[in-house]
């Protein structure tokens, strides 16, 4: 491992070489430190690898008084906890999915009579169902998820939207006939 200091002001001038050393003196250590927030290593390498893109990238307007060691190490943890976020929305939206019962009718729909393992039928179903979702008008599809997919109570989702809780309601009743419709259009229902 390299032992000694860049000139950070030359990575901030675009020197390519300068870069390169920075890169290798803290790449394995930024690994670790993702790890502490995620288990997979390859996704922690693939954060610390965007977080020196975005370092490449906006190093001319970085903060001259920050150290490029203390931006990389935001960055790294801001897409960590980003990644977890995420996964977080999409385990909410997965359990969501399996525990409604057009999940129950969805099994029952043979694919071209071809048997389809669980976890491909489920793929296609969340992806369907994704569809779906993203086709409502934006302030139905915003009251549905923050009630299905965030787990908000109709009156958090009320406040949040500034409508009544009987508007939440029509919300999410017109929200289901949609999904259903749009189901029994593609012949999944």
């Amino acid at each position: 491992m390299l032992q000694y200091k860049i000139n950070e002001n030359l990575i901030k001038e675009g020197d390519l070489s300068a870069f390169e050393i920075f890169y290798k003196m803290n790449f394995e250590r930024l690994v670790r430190y993702a790890r502490l927030y995620l288990a997979e290593v390859n996704v922690c390498e693939d954060i610390v690898q965007d977080s020196f893109y975005q370092l490449w990238i906006k190093r001319e307007i970085i903060n001259p008084l920050k150290p490029l060691k203390a931006f990389i190490f935001t960055t790294v943890r801001n897409k960590c906890l980003n990644e977890l976020k995420h996964r977080k929305i999409h385990d909410k939206f997965i359990n969501f999915l399996l525990h409604d019962e057009l999940v129950e009718k969805f099994y029952q729909f043979d694919f071209c009579d071809a048997p389809v393992d669980n976890s491909d039928s489920q793929k296609v179903f969340i992806n369907i169902m994704h569809d779906a979702i993203e086709q409502l008008p934006p302030k139905r599809k915003n009251v549905f998820k923050l009630c299905k997919i965030e787990g908000l109570k109709n009156q958090e989702v009320a406040q949040i939207e500034g409508i009544t809780i009987k508007g939440v309601e029509h919300h999410i009743t017109k929200a289901n006939k949609f999904i259903r419709d749009y189901l029994k259009t593609i012949k999944m229902l």
